[in-house]
């Protein structure tokens, strides 16, 4: 098992190569590590624990208004993104707060591995954060994203949510 001052050694090194775009420290109460990188705009924050068998992080990407008639273009492409990155993942919190997640066997955690999972999250959090924020708020972008759903023949599939006597139906 790892133990947090091994983390911190790594976290020490890690700050030491990159000139202060790394910096971290240790939240002794709530056990976990906040970890910022300043070489993105915004400032890229990510929040690491050990949890169980593993390093979890965590960056929120923002507080976004999520605009109602661009939910589900969102997330839709929020599951595809998640479809394609291999390490990083998007979550949808309270309130439709949007978050980067990364975990990692705390057995396999070594200086690389740390760096490389943290330059992950940061690489992910530059590439789609702007994307992610113009598209929960565009009802014209999101109306692109949701365009294609419909492919190779496929029927759509509609999900009602409530407890509503079914409409009558139709077939197309």
């Amino acid at each position: 098992m790892i133990s947090p001052t091994v983390i911190s050694a790594y976290l020490s090194v890690i700050e030491g190569r990159t000139k202060d775009r790394w910096t971290w420290s240790y939240v002794e109460e709530k056990q976990y590590w906040r970890i910022k990188y300043s070489g993105t705009v915004p400032v890229c924050e990510i929040q690491a624990e050990i949890s169980g068998p593993g390093l979890c992080l965590q960056s929120y990407l923002g507080d976004f208004r999520i605009n109602p008639s661009c939910r589900a273009a969102l997330y839709l492409f929020l599951l595809r993104l998640n479809e394609d990155l291999p390490v990083v993942k998007f979550g949808v919190g309270h309130r439709g707060r949007i978050s980067l997640m990364a975990e990692m066997l705390a057995t396999h955690v070594d200086l690389s591995a740390l760096e490389e999972l943290l330059q992950g999250v940061v690489a992910v959090f530059a590439q789609y954060r702007r994307e992610i924020e113009l598209l929960s708020g565009e009802p014209a972008l999101a109306g692109v994203v949701t365009k294609g759903l419909d492919v190779a023949g496929d029927p759509g599939v509609t999900v009602t949510v409530g407890l509503r006597e079914p409409a009558s139906q139709s077939t197309h």
